[in-house]
């Protein structure tokens, strides 16, 4: 019940975190069903205080044993009547709080409709994890902390761990993906026309939810690359029953994949081996 009222009285919904709190129907619903508990509170608490008003005048008057009769039952009869009706309403509000906080996630991550995945960064010995998923109606591919940095974890189990404690579905393999930048250092330094283009996809898309998601600019996004990428796109031969194609690349094209490469490790090793 806590959570369901601090999702609903607040003045605007903090930018960005709009899946977490109320829909504007959700909230005019809810505060509809508030107002009508309510209602039965003051009804209940008005119609206690005269009974016991009424109580105090029979100390000081004798009525009719009638009277007494009809007073006792619509004083009791009605109070017992709306605290029935005042414990009702509060179940089903209670009912519909509990309802309601399952479509609200967890600062925005705990929940089971994405699935997440465990990605690991190795670069040099060291392994850097990070949780990443599909979001609907955002841009924040990686799980961040309040201050718009990545998290990072090193080791899988810590990893794991984070993940079933805020109710994530994890993908059915442990590690997603492993990007070994050590190779891609090799590959930007001296890179040859016989290289796999699906290793070198793979790190720009993922910089480019990384920077998305981080709010950093990615110049490898830029029109003069789109030759590249979609000569790369190509290259990883995805599309079922084609024919198989391989990209002829001239010294310009190259120099623009290691320079595309370059700027994936820079940011990588910046925002998330941090080192």
């Amino acid at each position: 019940m806590k959570n369901f009222l601090s999702k609903l009285f607040v003045d605007n919904n903090p930018e960005r975190k709009e899946e977490e709190y109320l829909s504007t129907d959700q909230t005019a619903e809810s505060v509809k069903k508030l107002k009508s508990f309510a209602l039965i509170w003051i009804v209940v608490s008005i119609w206690f205080i005269f009974g016991q008003i009424g109580s105090i005048i029979k100390l000081f008057i004798d009525f009719p044993l009638w009277v007494e009769i009809i007073y006792s039952f619509v004083n009791y009869g009605g109070l017992i009547s709306l605290l029935i009706l005042f414990s009702i309403m509060y179940l089903n509000l209670k009912k519909y709080a509990k309802e309601i906080s399952k479509d609200i996630p967890n600062n925005g991550m705990s929940d089971t409709k994405h699935e997440y995945f465990v990605v690991d960064f190795l670069f040099r010995r060291q392994h850097t994890f990070c949780i990443w998923y599909f979001p609907e109606n955002s841009d924040n591919d990686f799980l961040v902390e309040e201050d718009g940095s990545v998290i990072t974890f090193k080791n899988i189990d810590s990893a794991i761990s984070y993940a079933k404690s805020m109710s994530m579905k994890l993908g059915s393999k442990q590690i997603d993906t492993v990007y070994n930048l050590n190779h891609l250092k090799e590959l930007a330094s001296h890179l040859a026309s016989d290289f796999d283009c699906s290793e070198v996809i793979n790190i720009w898309n993922m910089t480019d939810a990384l920077c998305n998601t981080i709010h950093v600019e990615f110049h490898s996004n830029q029109e003069e690359y789109d030759h590249v990428y979609n000569e790369l796109m190509g290259g990883c031969n995805t599309a079922v029953n084609a024919t198989i194609y391989h990209p002829i690349w001239n010294e310009n094209d190259l120099k623009t994949i290691e320079t595309m490469l370059d700027e994936c490790l820079h940011i990588i090793r910046k925002h998330v081996i941090k080192h």
